[in-house]
């Protein structure tokens, strides 16, 4: 039978996808696009000039840069020097600029303030590097963060109100999710229920009060997934870890046992905790369904029950990482200036974290989050994780 909201909702898509293509067409048209100039030529300018030219949808078409020195470079990623910061509004005016980037990374003193004053009054729209760059990538930039810009700055302080959201919330989801097994949380994350004869009794009695009840919202999976567990490579359950939290404070996470237990996980069996690869050979046959799905983390709604994490926040890591990374990542400590999440703006930016460098880039977006953080983007990041979780990206 031909339904009569078929036509309008095909013609609807089709309208939608044609002007996404339209837009980004014509967005990134040269003819039309911003001519843009850096002023500067440090580490900001070269990240800001690589993010500009790799993403022509934006609208903005990169000139060059001014900058000064005995030696500025004749060239930035691509970029011709069109001139000294002294001759600023000559320059600006020569190469007809509509949008000045300011990425100088020593600006006391050596800001020509007067003739960036001239030249928004002229209509150039002048706009401050960093900031732009936090808009442009939804990460603070590393190479040029001021400590000052985050003490003066928003962020790093939640009022009482926002604490109390985000305490509330987490509260309201975990019981929501966890509620009817309450009863049995003593039962299942006891040091007895990874050891003992009660495990599958533990098991078989959640899943017929799961079958009975009929209202319980994530038991029955975790009921299904504790059998998964035991029949495929036997005990423990659960996995426990330390984690570094909110100042620094340790705090056990919990997480479904997706490794094999000898060895405690590890590769070489030496008691040191490795991070999960691509294709590591530690993972059992369920833990590898288990990861695809990320279902290994639901038991982490008991560490939001207790306060230990937020739904929303930096992700927590091990302790050994976390030391390692403090010591060689300038600024690393202050992630820990909020309660640590089950997901968070770095996670849905960014695939796993391998190498220091992408530990450094994963910080910078964790910086943002602190910086900026609010109810309507923590919305955001629970959006952007559902989504992600039904496309089934980046797991490990």
């Amino acid at each position: 039978m031909h339904h009569p909201g078929r036509p309008l909702l095909s013609f609807s898509i089709a309208c939608l996808v044609g002007w996404r293509k339209l837009f980004a067409v014509v967005n990134g048209s040269p003819t039309l696009a911003e001519r843009t100039a850096l002023l500067g030529a440090g580490p900001l300018a070269l990240s800001l000039a690589k993010e500009i030219s790799s993403r022509p949808e934006l609208g903005f078409r990169l000139i060059g840069f001014v900058a000064d020195g005995a030696k500025p470079p004749a060239v930035l990623n691509g970029l011709d020097h069109i001139g000294d910061s002294q001759e600023i509004v000559a320059v600006v005016m020569a190469e007809q600029i509509d949008r000045l980037i300011v990425t100088m990374s020593e600006q006391r003193g050596r800001l020509p303030v007067e003739q960036l004053l001239e030249l928004k009054a002229r209509g150039v729209l002048v706009q401050d590097g960093p900031a732009f760059y936090e808009t442009l990538t939804g990460k603070i930039p590393l190479e040029s963060l001021r400590l000052s810009e985050l003490v003066f700055g928003p962020g790093f302080f939640a009022p009482g109100g926002l604490l109390l959201y985000k305490r509330i919330s987490s509260l309201l989801i975990s019981l929501i999710c966890l509620g009817p097994a309450l009863p049995l949380m003593g039962i299942i994350f006891s040091h007895e229920f990874s050891t003992s004869r009660f495990q599958p009794l533990f098991a078989r009695a959640l899943s017929l009060l799961v079958a009975v009840a009929g209202l319980i919202v994530l038991a029955p999976v975790m009921a299904l997934i504790a059998l998964a567990i035991w029949f495929d490579s036997g005990k423990p359950i659960l996995f426990r870890q330390r984690r570094v939290g909110k100042g620094g404070k340790i705090f056990t996470l919990y997480k479904f046992r997706s490794m094999k237990a000898a060895g405690n996980g590890n590769a070489s069996g030496n008691g040191k905790i490795q991070p999960a690869q691509e294709m590591d050979e530690r993972f059992t046959r369920v833990g590898r369904w288990m990861r695809r799905l990320r279902v290994d983390e639901l038991p982490q709604l008991y560490n939001i029950l207790r306060g230990d994490m937020h739904f929303v926040g930096p992700r927590p890591f091990m302790l050994e990482e976390e030391e390692e990374f403090a010591k060689q990542i300038p600024l690393y400590k202050y992630r820990w200036a909020v309660n640590p999440g089950a997901t968070g703006w770095a996670q849905i930016h960014r695939p796993y974290c391998a190498t220091l460098e992408d530990n450094k880039d994963k910080l910078s977006y964790d910086l943002f989050y602190i910086k900026n953080m609010s109810v309507g983007l923590d919305l955001l990041i629970i959006f952007q994780t559902v989504k992600t979780l039904i496309l089934g990206r980046g797991a490990r």
